[in-house]
């Protein structure tokens, strides 16, 4: 094994671990223990972050801000992870948005002159476009550590019946028009409701909870309701549209005959929440069951039109 293989090899090793010696160095790649230390310092000029513990086997520690060995790209997928990443740059709040922008500019950066100009070209004709939303989520990071670790959170949430403080367990995030949103179950209702991330505030990590709860995917696939209601809507081509546009009803859209229908299980729950979408699609949704979502959207279109009334 060359040297410089045994180096990329050696990168790859140290950075699947947290800590290791030398000697188990050494052992992994059939050399001595001097032979180690020479390849470590050259490591740590190649800016892997190493850190020497004093000990009679030599111990060494992984710094957390790791670094991953090389990668090689072919231009077309350099190119194809560039726009990737360009099409996080209309949301305002971003996780990890300083390493976004860094991993970018380094894309950018290494490509060859002919691939940057090329791209510069692409930039004008090719965008991957999200409402830009002047809103924001400060609180966006903390929420994602308490998913990631499965914590229960308490924190203050802006309602329209005002603002309140929640005991929340988190099943993930996921982002739709450029707003954040956060379906959590609720100590208090005892299910899982959606929450929008800006309006969280001054989160508290409390601890872990034993709770089994759905995936964000089971979630949004609606896999997991527990007081069912059948919910029937006729749409028209622009009903259809804005629903296959919509992640919690595009798959439930199918052609009947020369119509179209939506039909799918809602949790009894979220009867207002679903009616609020409906009823700004007017003419081109025409909700059959629940009677319940039909009445509340009958309420607001009467409340509307009094206050034109005169």
């Amino acid at each position: 094994m060359t040297k410089s293989n045994r180096l990329l090899k050696m990168w790859m090793y140290v950075n699947s671990k947290r800590t290791f010696t030398a000697r188990e160095l050494a052992d992994e790649f059939g050399v001595s223990v001097r032979t180690v230390q020479r390849d470590l310092i050259d490591l740590s000029e190649w800016g892997v972050p190493l850190y020497a513990e004093q000990g009679r086997e030599g111990g060494y520690r992984l710094l957390t801000n790791r670094m991953l060995p090389p990668i090689f790209f072919t231009e077309e997928e350099a190119t194809a992870m560039f726009f990737g990443f360009q099409s996080l740059e209309y949301y305002r709040t971003l996780p990890f948005k300083a390493e976004v922008d860094a991993a970018l500019q380094k894309f950018y950066t290494n490509l060859p002159q002919d691939a940057r100009i090329k791209i510069d070209k692409m930039k004008d004709i090719l965008v991957f476009w999200t409402s830009y939303r002047e809103i924001e989520a400060p609180e966006l990071n903390t929420l994602l550590h308490a998913v990631i670790e499965g914590l229960v959170i308490s924190c203050r949430y802006e309602s329209k019946s005002g603002i309140k403080e929640i005991n929340v367990k988190p099943l993930g995030i996921y982002s739709l028009n450029g707003l954040w949103y956060c379906p959590a179950y609720s100590y208090i209702r005892e299910r899982v409701l959606l929450y929008r991330v800006d309006r969280m505030s001054q989160i508290i990590e409390i601890g872990t909870d034993a709770l089994e709860l759905p995936t964000l995917k089971q979630w949004l696939k609606g896999e997991n309701v527990k007081q069912p209601v059948l919910l029937k809507v006729e749409l028209n081509t622009v009903g259809v549209r804005h629903c296959r546009t919509n992640p919690l009803f595009e798959k439930h859209v199918m052609k009947q005959g020369e119509s179209w229908l939506l039909e799918m299980e809602i949790e009894k729950e979220e009867v207002a929440f679903v009616a609020s979408f409906f009823y700004e699609l007017g003419r081109d949704a025409i909700v059959k069951e629940p009677i319940e979502m039909r009445q509340f959207i009958r309420q607001k279109a009467e409340e509307v039109l009094s206050l034109y009334s005169s």
